[in-house]
């Protein structure tokens, strides 16, 4: 429960002597200012509080001239003895039931002093205001529970014991709502132009995270991403995805968006030409197609060799037959018909005895 007069600690030490616990709960919903001064008066008479709201229903709890049913029936009460700034203390009694309404509170004890927060900018809460806000001496002051029944917390917000809540929903609500997730765009490839150092194009695939279908709701949505070959790349919280090591594969990319999952494809393609070791105009020979037969024979390796992945490449020799060459281009691919996936190729001046080293 909450007591509509915001108290103190004091406040709970009052509360114990009068038989009254209140807890005070405080929910911001907004501010509001300083209310209008109010007449209420202390045990002599002079004005008390100026700065108290406006009283309400003051018979909401037993006060002088109230009605009353039982007579002679006794109850506590409390007035205001004694304010100064921020302090008050309290004129504790008794107030008896005579002829049909309740009569003055006559004290017979002084409370400690208890500090009061002047009411200026304060919080509103979900309770009705009671009628006591003007005399936190009274015992009977209206106790409410604060609790969020029937609030409207807005658009896309939930109300809970503990306050505020985000409420998970589809977007595009109605007559179109979001059933899934996608990933835009789709499967793309990245590029290996160069090993050392690496070099890829484009630098980095860019992926957005969107629910579908497309005409539910606008742009991108925040996702959690991942991809299958993290020995080799990596995607960050923004869709971005790096090439770290220059291995050809085809690596899923997904994304999750609450309790949906989309699924793409990034392929990685190898395709480097090594053209430095020798002048561009004999780089550019190899450019065009073939012609006629080469009679060079390759000594090692040996023809459908395979060689273990953690072995070291092997130095490639052969025999030119007595007729040498001014620069010869050797190369590695995969797979060995179709379109590649990895290829790999270097021009070099064909030295004596013939033979090149790929790079490991």
């Amino acid at each position: 429960m909450r007591s509509s007069w915001p108290g103190s600690t004091e406040r709970f030490r009052l509360g114990a002597a009068l038989g009254v616990i209140a807890v005070a709960v405080s929910v911001p919903a907004c501010s509001q200012g300083s209310p209008s001064a109010s007449s209420v008066r202390d045990d002599y008479g002079n004005l008390d509080r100026p700065d108290a709201q406006a009283p309400g229903d003051l018979c909401a709890t037993p006060n002088e001239g109230c009605s009353c049913e039982s007579y002679g029936a006794v109850i506590d009460c409390g007035q205001v003895h004694r304010q100064s700034g921020n302090y008050v203390s309290c004129s504790l009694g008794k107030r008896a039931c005579v002829d049909g309404r309740w009569g003055a509170c006559t004290g017979d004890r002084i409370s400690g002093e208890m500090s009061v927060p002047v009411p200026a900018a304060r919080t509103l809460t979900l309770g009705t205001p009671s009628a006591c806000v003007n005399n936190p001496c009274d015992p009977y002051c209206l106790n409410v529970i604060d609790n969020a029944t029937g609030l409207d917390a807005g658009v896309g917000l939930g109300v809970a014991d503990g306050g505020l809540v985000l409420i998970q929903q589809e977007g595009g609500a109605g007559t179109n709502p979001c059933s899934g997730l996608t990933i835009s765009p789709g499967p793309q490839t990245i590029t290996v132009t160069s090993i050392s150092p690496l070099v890829t194009v484009p630098d980095t695939l860019a992926f957005a995270a969107k629910l579908s279908p497309a005409s539910c709701a606008k742009g991108a949505v925040p996702a959690a991403w991942s991809v299958s070959n993290e020995d080799t790349a990596a995607v960050g919280s923004d869709g971005t995805l790096r090439l770290y090591v220059p291995v050809a594969a085809n690596m899923t990319v997904t994304a999750y968006a609450g309790s949906w999952v989309a699924t793409t494809t990034a392929t990685v393609v190898v395709s480097v030409q090594d053209k430095s070791l020798v002048p561009a105009a004999t780089a550019a020979l190899f450019d065009g197609t073939a012609a006629g037969t080469d009679t060079a024979k390759v000594l090692y390796p040996y023809a459908n060799t395979v060689f273990p992945r953690a072995v070291k490449a092997p130095v490639l020799q052969w025999d030119n037959l007595g007729s040498a060459a001014t620069a010869v281009k050797y190369f590695v691919r995969f797979p060995t018909t179709g379109t590649p996936t990895f290829s790999w190729s270097s021009i070099i001046a064909e030295g004596a005895p013939p033979s090149a080293t790929f790079p490991q």
